[in-house]
């Protein structure tokens, strides 16, 4: 992965994770938003775990709350084996067990999410049930080591939901989270992948409503399929957005060519440092010499939102 669209996107998607795992993951990196759901107040709990919380919240009841607890006794190893993670899948369930009457584990399942630069999240998943009112209340939970720390994800809304649709809404969040965990991971692409790339992106760059045309559809098959890239295409970057989808034939051809060259030259850095990581300024260069040759070839083919900035 991948691209994402923020604010355009669905339900759950546009998730930008931004940990450096030289830092030790802290909360304050991650993702701003979750398409619906808003970042609130960072909670700092100086615990002897040394945990941080966020809380994400949406349309009323729902939020989602995101912890990272950094261990002070080294790093938790990787995988479902992990002896920390066992403790803390059970710590978080009897936490529960305590807060909440009769609390009960409908489920649990070992998770394993693909995620960026080939590298795997497996965690621990959990389905609790409890009454509450006179109603059936439902706790997801999900465990995972990751970059040596441990993260927590919840969902728990306070007006019940059924537990099959609440399920489905929490593995659609871990499905979209997937695709960003490992962001900034060092990556081994071919130098034949590369080449064929970089040649995509020139022919983007000199000629995109010739052999660049043929070329954008090879740059976006390959950010979308490849979890060794990762670009991030924001509405303030792309206010035309829109029309590339619902403007006339020529603006959403033309408008297309410039996505794919953004995306092209935002991979094509990435390939050449061998690093998943979002290149903005790279797919923005790229993109304003394909416009530049848009205009050189069809006068009449002008976008205000470009022309400003272009001057930027």
């Amino acid at each position: 992965m991948k691209t994402y669209r923020a604010a355009l996107a669905v339900l759950l998607s546009g998730i930008s994770f931004c940990m450096n795992a030289a830092e030790h993951d802290t909360l304050e990196k991650m993702f701003p938003s979750i398409s619906i759901f808003r970042k609130g107040a960072l909670e700092i709990k100086n615990d002897k775990a040394n945990t941080k919380s966020v809380r994400y919240t949406g349309p009323h009841p729902l939020f989602f709350t995101v912890s990272v607890l950094n261990p002070v006794h080294g790093e938790i190893a990787d995988g479902v084996s992990s002896p920390e993670l066992k403790q803390a899948f059970t710590q978080a369930v009897e936490t529960e067990k305590r807060h909440r009457k009769d609390l009960a584990v409908k489920k649990t399942e070992t998770l394993t999410l693909s995620c960026l630069a080939g590298r795997e999240l497996t965690g621990l998943f959990a389905l609790l049930t409890c009454q509450e009112n006179g109603r059936e209340h439902h706790i997801c939970l999900f465990l995972a080591p990751y970059r040596g720390n441990l993260l927590k994800i919840e969902l728990a809304p306070e007006i019940p939901l059924q537990a099959a649709p609440q399920e489905k809404l929490f593995r659609l969040f871990l499905e979209q989270a997937k695709s960003n965990f490992y962001h900034g991971e060092k990556t081994k692409v071919p130098q034949r992948t590369k080449d064929v790339i970089a040649r995509a992106v020139k022919a983007l760059e000199e000629n995109p409503l010739g052999t660049g045309s043929m070329a954008a559809q090879a740059v976006r098959k390959f950010t979308d399929d490849s979890r060794d890239v990762f670009v991030m295409v924001r509405e303030s970057d792309f206010p035309w957005l829109p029309k590339t989808v619902n403007g006339t034939p020529k603006e959403k051809k033309y408008l297309n060519l410039l996505l794919a060259s953004f995306m092209g030259g935002n991979i094509r850095a990435q390939l050449e440092r061998d690093v998943c990581q979002d290149m903005r300024e790279a797919g923005l260069v790229s993109m304003k010499k394909t416009y530049a040759k848009l205009k050189a070839a069809d006068r009449t083919f002008q976008m205000h939102e470009l022309e400003q900035s272009e001057g930027k």
